[in-house]
């Protein structure tokens, strides 16, 4: 029977959101205030004042609890100085407004800024330097509940969402977000502080990217961006060798913004890890598939498979980022057993053999040869006979199957 190597990866093209590509700071305020985007230098939060970490947005733990005096300085590294498109993302419940421009996600004053719309219950997201760059919301977030908020420069139109939708929307006409030395901060503005925010605040994400309405959605959602739940799953061991296919579930911007996959399958991790349609290093291709799941010729006996799984959105302006690399272990042809490990052996009823080679002499090492083979020498091997063919037989009971 011909065996045939089948190797998977998937080539993911987002138009934003992915921890690889485009966010660049990412605070979930789960008991600390830490950057979790994994994005160049670490920018994590120092806590101003006395805020507590209290009960968040549902499906999203805890949420940071800021008011008067209170706020969270996350440095001026460079990442967060944003000249081009932009999403600045994050969950709010309002105590009480302070004073006007209360300020949400700020860089200062003179560059973006997500905040208080002057002295009204709405937000204005800017983009100073960008010419027309300020769109300003209708809906009232102070009114006692949680409302996730995103601002959106994609060098063409600046956009205001509240809770998933559009909520104010402005075409700009060219230039580019101006840059400030001041610090990033979150509940304060670094360049007239005296503006806080009063209430809760969760989720701060910050995109060095224009995300789609779709992938906006699925933020505030909690929807994750790259594929998950792998079939076999990741670093199984004793994968059946007919196992037959693998699956994933699709990323939620697929689900959002629909979209196909690309599939490599491969033995070697750093191929799968570095493999592209134009240069699959080895690997095999299965593109444009538009289901989740591909099926498998019979695999090797003991083998370790790598795949990577990436997705193609249909956003207009698709980015490339490269998914997680799983892998499993396919069984073995044959199993090495201990001795320890055979718990009983019987044999049929009426071989005649002598004492020295009854059945359990096949499995405590008496009956090796020099090579730690079975021997087939008459004097060390089990040996039964019968009167009919066929009516001897052994039989072995293991400690597990």
């Amino acid at each position: 029977m011909c065996k045939k190597l089948v190797f998977l990866s998937f080539l993911l093209f987002l138009f934003a959101v992915s921890a690889q590509a485009n966010l660049v700071a990412y605070y979930p305020f789960e008991g600390n205030a830490n950057d979790m985007s994994g994005y160049g230098t670490v920018a994590n939060g120092t806590l101003v004042g006395s805020p507590t970490f209290e009960a968040g947005p549902a499906n999203f733990g805890q949420a940071l609890k800021i008011s008067t005096g209170n706020y969270v300085n996350c440095g001026a590294d460079s990442k967060f100085s944003i000249t081009g498109p932009i999403t600045v993302c994050a969950w709010i419940k309002v105590n009480a407004w302070t004073t006007n421009w209360n300020a949400i996600v700020t860089k200062g004053d003179t560059t973006w800024r997500l905040h208080r719309n002057n002295a009204t219950d709405n937000i204005n997201f800017t983009c100073s330097g960008v010419n027309g760059g300020s769109a300003t919301g209708t809906t009232n977030v102070r009114d006692g509940q949680w409302h996730h908020l995103a601002g959106v420069w994609d060098g063409a139109n600046i956009t205001l969402y509240v809770d998933g939708k559009v909520d104010g929307t402005a075409a700009t006409t060219g230039g580019s977000t101006a840059t400030t030395t001041l610090s990033m901060m979150i509940g304060e503005n670094a360049t007239y502080t005296g503006r806080p925010y009063d209430g809760w605040i969760d989720e701060v994400r910050i995109y060095n990217n224009a995300l789609s309405a779709g992938e906006i959605l699925a933020v505030m959602t909690g929807a994750k961006g790259l594929p998950s739940d792998p079939k076999p799953a990741d670093k199984a061991t004793e994968v059946p060798i007919d196992v037959g296919e693998i699956s994933w579930t699709p990323g939620d911007f697929i689900l959002a913004d629909g979209g196909t996959h690309n599939v490599f399958f491969g033995t070697d991790e750093t191929s799968v890890a570095n493999a592209a349609i134009a240069n699959t290093l080895g690997t095999t291709l299965y593109q444009g598939l538009d289901v989740n799941n591909v099926g498998l010729d019979q695999l090797e006996y003991g083998t370790t498979y790598y795949w990577r799984v990436d997705e193609v959105n249909i956003p207009s302006k698709p980015g490339t980022v490269k998914g997680n690399i799983w892998n499993f272990k396919t069984e073995l042809e044959g199993y090495p057993l201990e001795p320890a490990q055979i718990i009983n052996v019987t044999a049929s009823e009426n071989p005649v053999y002598p004492d020295e080679q009854e059945p359990n002499m096949t499995c405590n090492e008496s009956g090796l040869d020099a090579n730690d083979m079975h021997s087939t020498e008459l004097a060390t091997m089990w040996l039964g006979m019968a009167d009919e063919p066929g009516q001897v037989w052994i039989q072995y009971e293991f400690d597990r199957v």
